[in-house]
């Protein structure tokens, strides 16, 4: 009974939090956009409980991208990581299309400047602990090293994607 009343305690108290962030948006003339605004229930024992915005339900979501991270509710960062690993793909893409015969080293440098800032974003909020996770991280600089140099032994070696 207790973890009840504490439960129903907190609902009511974020509830009103959200009331008084609607009424000081509405004093200071700041419309709140109510479809991107959603709910993301964390934890198996979550009661998940249904929150409102001006008299209108919020949105519940098993995920959602905040500041380009994305949260699922299970705190699983698979989701994330195909998501950046995607990009990724899609940057070495372009970038052997468009310096195509470029040297090693110029190469490295484009992978350095491009592609590795998208790996590498906020990597100590989402970092990876699956063995699975890791090696498809991995894969992407791996294949890296074999779309333009080919020699995967020397580039290594030589550590120009390092």
């Amino acid at each position: 009974m207790t973890r009840n009343c504490s439960e129903t305690l907190l609902q009511l108290e974020l509830q009103e939090d959200l009331e008084a962030l609607t009424h000081w948006c509405r004093e200071w003339q700041l419309p709140l956009n109510q479809e991107k605004c959603a709910v993301l229930h964390l934890g198996s024992l979550n009661p998940r409980l249904q929150y409102y915005l001006n008299d209108v339900p919020i949105n519940t979501c098993s995920s959602h991208s905040d500041l380009g991270v994305i949260v699922t509710e299970n705190r699983s960062w698979s989701d994330h990581i195909i998501s950046i690993l995607n990009k990724a793909k899609r940057s070495l893409f372009m970038i052997q299309k468009a310096f195509n015969g470029c040297e090693p080293s110029t190469y490295a440098v484009l992978f350095k400047t491009y592609v590795r800032p998208i790996l590498e974003f906020a990597g100590p909020v989402w970092c990876p602990v699956l063995n699975r996770d890791l090696a498809l991280l991995e894969g992407i600089q791996r294949r890296a090293t074999r779309l333009r140099l080919g020699f995967c032994d020397q580039v290594m070696k030589r550590g120009y994607l390092s």
